[in-house]
């Protein structure tokens, strides 16, 4: 996992609890590690499917084409927006894949079903070819904070199935059932599919077959299910560049950011030309904390193609965790203007909340979360600049959100009892501390947080104890040593602050914080 305190740019600390305090405290509201990585972003919805004529000897050629049509039309019944359109002239061998996309292009297709049949001897096979024009599916990656990046898998150019011409075969239709199912983002289905044709022995499409499969375990977060489909695809000897590229996000999925730049360098030996393993690459590299190779990346790509949304953002990101957030703002909103995307919003969102811009971050978040409606981070993200604004109602507001979709996200908690100590609301905001650090036993925020409410209660020996248990953590938290030191004035033993006191000069680099900590100091040492 990767903590704020390690992989993020130093912001400057928060002030939310001063504003509850009877005396000097300060209280820096981080999130620490321990939230999960990554999230399934599904396909977005295509715009048609496009079927030509089977080519070949008549009536088996028409007989097949209706076939094929009604199964179409069949599984494309209450999905997504997804029109069926059928060519009048069929596309022959020899005019092949060319012709098929470039008629898929020109009707704004997703998938393009075309096919002939051929004469071999006493029979006849049918070859049947779908191509893929749609966009390429994505997984949402969080490579810095509450940061987001789009992760592009590969994608088989087409699917292919070679078999004995046999209109009661099912494999035709369960071909285009699992390709449509696919593209749609139903990935449940489409494993089941994409499995059962597996299992008939496919050759010539087996390769796609293995690589779509491992891509529906990319976005339903399986990993390991999917490094198995890539080695498959991988021992048979093609797809290599797809492969490699999707066996890296799988890696980074698992966290094994060098397993997973290695594989997307694989991928670009074998097919330097190719976008998608530039962007992971430099999404591995924000992962690890080397921003200036991930940006290098990205300019790459963009120097090609200037309208790469996700390598715009993910450039974003990366300026972001070098603390540059107006170049930053710049990238996201570069990407918005090409293609608004719910992670380009909360990207810019978190940039504008970083700068103070707290109103229009929360106009981002809002939009954000149009686009993908309940998403728990977005709600944190949020509902923290709520709190800043000191709508502490609608902050809270968001972070019960989050939990009813979330409710194992310890930060939620963490910080619907920030604003609930505002409030003045004590007990509960100890209840929610504690919830949290039961998810994540080494929380040190949350350990501070509860020490703050329990000292508002006069509960001091509790205060004192959680105190201890975040400086035990982090033994250079200035924050905790600070506020144990108020703890022991509030206690009436003012003696015992000096060593905390100290210690905050010892290890603070925020001015702010030492002025406090030495104004402690010269009021205690001028006590009789």
């Amino acid at each position: 996992m990767i903590s704020r305190t390690a992989a993020e740019p130093t912001l400057p600390p928060a002030r939310r609890v001063a504003r509850y305090l009877p005396v000097l405290l300060l209280l820096v509201v981080a999130v620490a590690a321990g939230l999960r990585y990554f999230g399934a972003l599904g396909a977005r919805p295509g715009k048609a499917v496009v079927l030509a004529p089977i080519a070949g000897r008549e009536p088996e050629a028409a007989r097949f084409t209706e076939v094929l049509a009604g199964a179409l039309a069949e599984a494309t019944t209450g999905r997504e927006p997804l029109a069926v359109r059928r060519l009048t002239a069929p596309i022959t061998e020899e005019q092949g894949s060319t012709s098929a996309r470039s008629s898929g292009a020109r009707l704004g297709a997703v998938l393009i079903v075309w096919g002939y049949l051929k004469s071999t001897g006493p029979d006849l096979a049918l070859m049947l070819v779908m191509e893929n024009m749609g966009p390429l599916r994505s997984t949402l990656l969080y490579p810095f904070g509450d940061y987001a990046v789009q992760g592009a898998l590969a994608e088989p150019s087409r699917f292919v199935l070679r078999r004995r011409a046999d209109v009661e075969d099912e494999a035709p239709q369960l071909l285009m059932r699992a390709a449509l199912r696919y593209r749609e983002g139903s990935d449940v289905e489409a494993d089941r599919l994409f499995t059962n044709l597996l299992e008939r022995d496919q050759s010539e499409g087996r390769a796609a077959l293995l690589l779509s499969r491992g891509n529906i375990a990319v976005l339903t977060a399986m990993p390991h299910a999917a490094l198995k489909s890539y080695a498959e695809v991988l021992q048979a000897g093609s797809l290599g560049a797809e492969a490699h590229n999707d066996r890296g996000l799988a890696y980074a999925m698992l966290n094994n950011q060098p397993m997973a730049l290695a594989e997307y360098t694989a991928a670009l030996s074998l097919d330097p030309a190719e976008e998608a393993p530039y962007v992971n690459r430099g999404i591995s590299y924000t992962f690890i904390g080397e921003y200036r190779r991930a940006i290098r990346d990205y300019d790459r790509v963009l120097e090609v193609n200037p309208r790469a949304v996700r390598a715009f953002v993910a450039r974003g990101v990366s300026w972001a965790a070098l603390g540059e957030h107006k170049r930053a703002l710049q990238d996201f909103s570069r990407a918005i203007t090409i293609e608004p995307s719910a992670a380009a919003h909360l990207d810019h969102g978190l940039s504008r909340a970083a700068l103070g811009e707290h109103r229009q971050a929360v106009e981002d978040f809002s939009r954000a979360l149009e686009m993908r409606p309940a998403d728990p981070r977005t709600l944190v993200s949020r509902g923290r600049s709520r709190s800043y604004l000191k709508d502490q109602v609608g902050a809270i507001a968001d972070y019960t959100a989050a939990l009813e979709v979330d409710p194992k996200m310890p930060v939620a908690y963490y910080e619907r009892g920030i604003a609930r100590t505002i409030l003045g609301q004590h007990q509960q905001a100890i209840d929610d501390f504690s919830a949290a650090i039961s998810i994540n036993p080494r929380y040190g925020d949350a350990y501070k947080g509860r020490g703050v409410s329990q000292m508002l209660r006069r509960e001091y020996p509790p205060a004192l104890d959680d105190f201890g248990k975040a400086i035990e953590i982090d033994p250079r938290d200035a924050e905790a040593y600070f506020q144990r030191g108020i703890t022991h004035r509030l206690r009436g033993e003012p003696r015992k602050a000096v060593p905390d006191m100290e210690k905050v000069l010892e290890v603070s680099g925020d001015p702010a914080l030492r002025k406090q900590a030495e104004e402690q100091l010269r009021q205690i040492r001028a006590e009789p």
